[in-house]
């Protein structure tokens, strides 16, 4: 008995659903693809950037593209639908999108997430203070 195939929960031609995701792929989509490859296997989400970078301006990105996108599905039991072929080769800007929406959606992203908030530096607090004029004696 095999398992029935879910629909993708993300469109593919919505590429601005999500407008961070949209940007992003815009300025960097070898990025935003490496970070979905790095989410649906064990490899490295920079040698995915790379060769993704490397093949992208011959037109080639497919060729990492499709195996990528194939083991998604696998992974959230999607529907093959367009092809893995025709995603990657003729519309791998909205795909890539479209994986990136779907894995959010899925909350199955891994700890590859991009960190866009910086720590609490305390050093950094207290040489704020010293240019203010304030001692530490008057913070406490």
């Amino acid at each position: 008995m095999s398992l029935q195939k879910e629909p993708w929960g993300e469109s593919l031609f919505d590429v601005c659903r999500s407008p961070k995701t949209c940007c992003f792929a815009t300025c960097c989509p070898e990025c935003v693809f490496g970070y979905n490859a790095a989410n649906v296997t064990d490899g490295s989400c920079y040698g995915y950037c790379c060769a993704y970078l490397v093949l992208m301006p011959c037109g080639l990105c497919g060729i990492v593209h499709m195996p990528i996108r194939t083991k998604l599905r696998e992974k959230y039991n999607l529907q093959e639908e367009p092809s893995d072929c025709l995603a990657g080769y003729l519309f791998s800007f909205c795909a890539i999108c479209q994986e990136a929406r779907e894995i959010e959606s899925q909350g199955q992203s891994s700890n590859t997430r991009i960190k866009t908030t910086q720590p609490f530096n305390s050093s950094v607090s207290n040489a704020d203070s010293e240019l203010t004029g304030e001692s530490e004696a008057s913070q406490t």
